[in-house]
Order: C-alpha cells, then sequence, then structure tokens
C-alpha cells in the first residue's frame, strides 16, 4: 500500500510572498504572486542555488502541479489547491483573499 504525506502550506492574502521549506528532503524557496491579467496565484520554486524547478504556475483549484523539472530534481508530489469548505464560491474574489478561502497542499 502507497502512503501519500500532505504536508499544509502557510499562505497569506499578500499579492506577493515568499518563504523557504523543505519538501521532500529538498531546502526549496517558494514565492507566490497574485497575476492581475489571471486573477490567479502564481508560483515560482527555487532549489537552494537559484535554480528553478517550477517558475510562474497558474495555482487552480483541483489542479496537481507536478513538472518535468520538479520531478528530475528530486521532488516526489506537487502542489494542490481546494477549497476549505463546499461553500467557497470559486471567483476571482474568493482566489485573492485565497489564505480565507482555500488550502494550498503539498501531496508526496
Amino acid at each position: 500500500m502507497t502512503t501519500s504525506t500532505f504536508t499544509i502550506i502557510p499562505i497569506t492574502n499578500n499579492s506577493f510572498f515568499s518563504y523557504t521549506t523543505t519538501l521532500d528532503d529538498l531546502d526549496v524557496r517558494l514565492t507566490f504572486q497574485w497575476n492581475s491579467r489571471t486573477e490567479h496565484y502564481h508560483v515560482d520554486i527555487q532549489l537552494r542555488d537559484g535554480t528553478y524547478i517550477m517558475q510562474g504556475q497558474k495555482l487552480t483549484v483541483g489542479s496537481y502541479q507536478l513538472t518535468t523539472n520538479t520531478f528530475n530534481s528530486g521532488m516526489k508530489g506537487g502542489l494542490i489547491l481546494f477549497p476549505v469548505n463546499d461553500s467557497v464560491v470559486e471567483s476571482a474574489e474568493t482566489r485573492k483573499s485565497w489564505a480565507s478561502n482555500y488550502i494550498l497542499s503539498y501531496v508526496s
């Protein structure tokens, strides 16, 4: 039986924020930025040496964010965004205040 690990990724309603964490034994910098054109938050993931393994990836509800670059770097999982409950209506307004409406998790 395969076991999945869920790591909650702390998010804020700031239009730009960044921090360092460890995912799958890799030290990574996660940078989040609100994009007013797409009306979504986008994420960059960088290794400790500054190498981007994900850049400008739009975070959408229910999408499992895993790319060849993230997998090749040693990350075995991906990011998934989901609403905190069934009453959250998907819209630009709820996405912009995502810390109150969504949970971002790394699943490996």
